[in-house]
């Protein structure tokens, strides 16, 4: 018996086909993409988590002495040389020319970040009176969780993305990888609902350089996330 011939299917039928079979899984496959390429530029954390560091400078006295004048106060800016604070040192009947009052100064420029002492104070040698701290960050401190899945070394491309609206990013580098495990602050590790105070966890310390133009702040978190390629 002949074969009988294939009758042809109209375009609206073949159309209907395809958009009952093929279109779901199209959609479906394009959404599970998207999902997860904001889920990692946008949600999810990096590899690695640090953060900002900037230079902090405290204001001593190398004497047991008095705090006499405080001349700034909490978040005030300073410039690099410019006084903070006088004292008087404890031995003022000695006739060596230190028991006369001690101007001191900020070595850097920033912003007074703390205060130790207030005038009238009593201080001994070495006891911070003012931090100051720097106004721009300089570099990244972050921690490699156990298990140690990452060969970080320096030289390495890292991404570093801000957890501020929009996590901008940029590109730095690692300068320093940690020889050994050092205790990981609590702030950088994850919350657990429920849970009391955070367990001690130890990580691998990273300090990597802070990405041009990347607009921080000292303190800030970010997560990093290591590139393909470099040394």
């Amino acid at each position: 018996m002949d074969k009988l011939p294939q009758i042809p299917s109209p375009p609206g039928t073949a159309f209907r086909e395809f958009r009952i079979r093929v279109v779901p899984f199209l959609v479906f496959a394009a959404v599970l993409v998207a999902t997860i390429v904001l889920w990692r530029r946008y949600v999810g954390p990096g590899s690695l988590v640090g953060t900002v560091q900037a230079t902090r400078s405290a204001v001593v006295s190398t004497v047991p002495a008095r705090v006499s004048v405080l001349k700034v106060h909490l978040l005030d800016p300073v410039g690099r040389g410019q006084p903070v604070a006088e004292v008087v040192p404890a031995d003022t009947g000695s006739a060596d020319p230190l028991s006369k009052p001690i101007v001191l100064v900020s070595p850097i420029e920033g912003f007074v970040s703390f205060i130790g002492h207030v005038a009238g104070e009593s201080v001994l040698a070495g006891d911070p009176i003012v931090i100051v701290s720097a106004s721009k960050p300089e570099r990244i401190i972050a921690y490699q969780r156990q298990p140690l899945r990452l060969s970080l070394r320096p030289g390495m491309a890292v991404e570093v993305r801000a957890r501020s609206f929009g996590r901008v990013a940029g590109q730095g580098q690692v300068l320093g990888v940690g020889a050994q495990m050092e205790t990981i602050p609590a702030e950088l590790l994850p919350t657990r609902p429920g849970a009391g105070s955070a367990p001690v966890e130890y990580g691998q310390p990273v300090v990597v350089s802070l990405p041009a133009g990347l607009r921080v702040l000292p303190g800030e978190i970010v997560d990093l996330r290591p590139l393909p390629g470099g040394p």
